[in-house]
């Protein structure tokens, strides 16, 4: 029902500290999240990520061509095969990478978002005139289809499920490759706030159209959906809903919507090639480690297809993910914060997480309780471990400090150094995180404003 929403918007809380972590990302002023763990802990952890990385987009792209192969079959009525539009996809994404690289991604992503954008608004009024309008969908569905939290019986949709996916999200959006790539980008540090943080709030707002479209197709589609058809909900849309030309547009959008594969090969090969392949064959040239990026995309898009066909559930696709890349987000939280994190420390709470989330994985625990266990033991592991060992080196902290509270513009008027007589939010010698402006206080608010308008806008329209 409408409580599915939480898959997506389980990033909704996390949201407004987007406001706080796109300044800090931008002043780090690295190339790569790999090139963080290198410079604050180690090359072993830089290594670590590199390969954490990989298996997170693998993932990442299978549930992009899942997605879309879902989306097309369904609007096909079945006429293109599910595993033959995953095949398609797939093949689109390594043209993109080999010919147009990322401006005919940027070029393709322009058109196919307004298209997409549109297009899924348009499905609401023709969902509701099929369903024979507002009455006649809520006398078509069950009354708890409408709330915006599953009943406490359910296993997803619960406000513990909310809770411990929104802390899974929060904990690691900041160790997501593209998440440093986006907010570096920025011109300034502001633009690189409201870019990331309302950027996002446009896509949660639209995610709430995708939700209500999902409910519609459970009205109108329910005596023909089994558990294996259930996520062609979209592509069924799409096909009885929109007329022939809005139709076609929509699937050539979301072909064009596969670019975003690209962008994850890219961006996953450039970390492989910088933050693993150098460290045991430096000093070559460009030709040989662009050779060497493009055989890992393409690796990459292979491993993404056995995924796809191996796991072909979204939902469990996507809690995977993100449950994976959350195994080094304490690295960074911590590391940003706390001078005592140590490599050591970021070793054991890594490697902790990693078990914990194993073992209860074997034991068939849902993603909710597995979080609940491994994300206290990350945290808990980094600061102990971090504590009864040798802090990193005193002249590596006040570099990578020093990048941390001296902004950009700044640098540009002096030289990049640490003050004695810095700012801090915490003064103590060992927390560096800086002090917060009225600019960080007011944004941050908004942000949790516009987080209570969604809400309140969802709460409404379900009603």
């Amino acid at each position: 029902g409408l409580g599915g929403i939480w898959y997506q918007w389980m990033w909704l809380f996390c949201t407004p500290f987007y406001w706080l972590i796109a300044p800090i990302t931008r002043r780090l002023r690295y190339l790569t999240t790999g090139d963080f763990f290198r410079e604050r802990y180690s090359v072993g952890l830089e290594r670590l990520y590199a390969v954490l990385v990989l298996v997170f987009y693998a993932m990442i792209i299978a549930q992009v061509v899942l997605g879309a192969g879902n989306a097309i079959s369904g609007a096909t009525g079945g006429a293109i095969q599910l595993g033959h539009a995953v095949v398609l996809l797939s093949v689109i994404s390594a043209i993109y990478v080999m010919t147009g690289g990322l401006v005919a991604a940027a070029y393709t992503d322009i058109i196919q978002g307004i298209l997409i954008i549109v297009l899924s608004l348009l499905l609401i009024p023709f969902g509701l005139h099929a369903a024979g309008g507002v009455d006649g969908l809520a006398k078509a569905i069950p009354k708890d289809m409408l709330s915006i939290v599953a009943p406490p019986g359910a296993k997803e949709g619960t406000l513990f499920f909310v809770a411990m996916l929104s802390l899974m999200s929060l904990v690691g959006i900041p160790v997501q490759p593209h998440t440093l790539t986006a907010t570096g980008s920025g011109k300034t540090e502001f633009e690189a706030r409201v870019g990331m943080t309302y950027g996002n709030f446009i896509k949660r707002l639209l995610t709430i159209a995708w939700a209500f479209v999902g409910v519609m197709g459970f009205a109108l589609f329910t005596p023909e959906l089994t558990a294996k058809t259930s996520d062609q909900v979209w592509g069924r849309s799409i096909q009885a809903l929109l007329p022939v030309g809005f139709r076609g547009l929509m699937l050539a959008a979301m072909l064009a919507g596969v670019t975003a594969c690209e962008t994850y090969m890219v961006v996953g090969s450039a970390i492989f090639t910088r933050n693993f392949y150098e460290h045991f064959l430096p000093g070559r040239g460009d030709k040989h480690y662009l050779l060497v990026g493009r055989l890992m995309s393409a690796a990459m898009l292979l491993a993404g297809i056995l995924v796809a066909f191996a796991m072909p559930s979204l939902t469990k696709i996507l809690k995977i993910s993100f449950e994976i890349i959350a195994f080094m987000g304490a690295a960074f939280w911590v590391g940003i914060t706390w001078r005592r994190a140590n490599a050591w420390g970021a070793w054991a709470g890594t490697l902790g997480a990693f078990a914990a989330w194993a073992i209860t994985y074997r034991l068939g625990w849902d993603t909710p309780a597995r979080v609940a266990l491994f994300v206290p033991v990350e945290f808990g592991l980094l600061i102990l471990v971090s504590w009864l060992t040798r802090p990193q080196p005193a002249e590596q902290l006040d570099r990578f400090f020093a990048r941390l509270h001296v902004s950009v513009a700044d640098e540009q008027k002096g030289a990049l150094a640490l003050d004695p007589q810095r700012p801090k939010l915490i003064n103590h010698p060992d927390f560096e995180l800086p002090k917060l402006t009225w600019l960080d206080l007011g944004g941050f608010l908004l942000a949790w404003a516009f987080v209570a308008a969604l809400i309140v806008l969802l709460l409404a329209l379900a009603r």
